[in-house]
């Protein structure tokens, strides 16, 4: 649509006697162009909005795609690649797509950072854990991210969540683990990366016998279908990817129109009649 702003010109004609009958025909002619502007926009609206509808699934997919990628890569830095890595082969390996993988991952891997770990044990503790939660969500019920939720509850020093998986984290026997690990007073004082270490461990302990239940799994039916829904989330995004380069370019036409619109809203709203 062209960005310069039209001129209408209306020559009323009549002497006094028909100049009412002159004013209601110019309204006629305004109300006319107004409908079929109106029509045309419509119609325009219309189109974009069937394709857009079409579409919005893969587009949503892809957006959020976009937005975990940067989640990683702000997070892990220099070990991003390796992560974006095991995100890519998440949905055989896990049963996760490589969006929940980055979304999981950005969550699991902030906590350790903060808890004092270092950005390449981060990396690499951070893919353990998630691994781990597809191996317990295998094993007692639920999805992989609900089994990887509860793992970061716990992170968190919530503990009910992780119970649910036949894990017990009370005090005791967190000391009892911190004590074995020579990091007992530092866990009697708070330190938070003590604490991480003695979760962790005991974590690791007591979920020896899930550790490798996803792979011993893949053949059930669970485990199929875990594997086909984060790949036809993949294959949304991918497909999203594709488009997004044309929503943009609609999108600005749009803005372009909604603007012109504003720019020529005096003359599209017609005379009140007489």
């Amino acid at each position: 649509m062209a960005s310069k702003k039209s001129t209408i010109s209306v020559q009323i004609t009549g002497d006094a006697r028909d100049a009412i009958k002159a004013i209601n025909q110019t309204t006629g002619e305004m109300m006319t162009l107004q409908q079929k502007t109106s029509s045309a926009v419509s119609g325009i609206a219309s189109a974009i909005g069937s394709s857009a509808i079409v579409g919005k699934a893969a587009i949503d997919a892809a957006a959020n795609l976009e937005q975990s990628i940067g989640g990683v890569d702000t997070v892990f830095k220099q070990n991003a690649s390796q992560v974006h890595q095991w995100a890519q082969s998440a949905a055989q390996d896990l049963g996760l797509s490589q969006n929940s993988y980055n979304e999981l991952a950005t969550v699991i891997g902030s906590q350790l950072k903060n808890a004092g770990m270092s950005m390449d044990d981060t990396a690499s503790k951070t893919n353990e854990l998630i691994t781990l939660g597809a191996d317990l969500s295998s094993m007692f019920g639920g999805t992989t991210t609900q089994a990887v939720e509860a793992l970061s509850s716990a992170l968190k020093g919530e503990m009910d969540p992780i119970e649910a998986y036949g894990v017990s984290l009370n005090d005791a026997t967190l000391q009892a683990q911190a004590a074995s690990m020579g990091i007992e007073d530092l866990y009697k004082a708070g330190d938070r990366n003590a604490k991480m270490q003695a979760i962790l461990a005991a974590i690791t302990a007591q979920t020896a016998d899930a550790t490798g239940n996803f792979a011993r799994e893949a053949d059930t039916a669970q485990g199929q279908q875990q594997r086909l829904n984060a790949m036809w989330e993949n294959a949304q995004a991918s497909l999203g990817q594709a488009l997004l380069p044309v929503v943009t370019q609609v999108t600005q036409k749009l803005t372009e129109m909604v603007s012109w619109v504003q720019q020529n809203a005096s003359w599209l709203t017609p005379l009140a009649p007489v």
